[in-house]
């Protein structure tokens, strides 16, 4: 298997992590979607990483569908529980853990990657808020 994304995407490092903690053997290509456009779109049709190219060829996008794909073909190593409370327990876990990773990324963009004369502070608050309220709910 080979893994597309560098560890800078919190996305890529959650496939990376579930893969190591899995056991499993796997390659990297270390490729940002902003230095390596093309590369990333070749094996990915929204051009996003993480993407996860499996040793028949195919390629699996997005960290949830991949995660979920890794345990469902490794049951005796799965990282979810297969169903009942625990299984809601930990996909909800996930949830809010992605839900702060998205709002990282976005207060990123909104402090590092726009023009200064565009930053909305009330929207920099809001997005600072929205992280603490999943952090602590974490």
């Amino acid at each position: 298997m080979i893994l597309y994304g560098r560890n800078l995407s919190p996305f890529t490092r959650r496939v990376a992590i579930w893969l190591t903690l899995q056991g499993r053997a796997f390659e990297r290509r270390e490729l940002s979607v902003v230095d390596h456009f093309d590369q990333i779109a070749a094996v990915s049709p929204v051009a996003r990483v993480p993407v996860l190219a499996l040793d028949d060829g195919t390629l699996l996008i997005e960290a949830w569908a991949i995660c979920d794909w890794l345990d469902m073909t490794a049951p005796q190593a799965a990282l979810i529980p297969a169903s009942g409370p625990a299984r809601t327990a930990a996909l909800q876990a996930v949830a809010l853990a992605s839900a702060v990773a998205d709002k990282v990324v976005a207060l990123v963009y909104e402090k590092n990657r726009r023009d200064p004369a565009l930053h909305y502070p009330a929207v920099i608050e809001k997005i600072e808020r929205q992280i603490a309220g999943g952090l602590a709910a974490l």
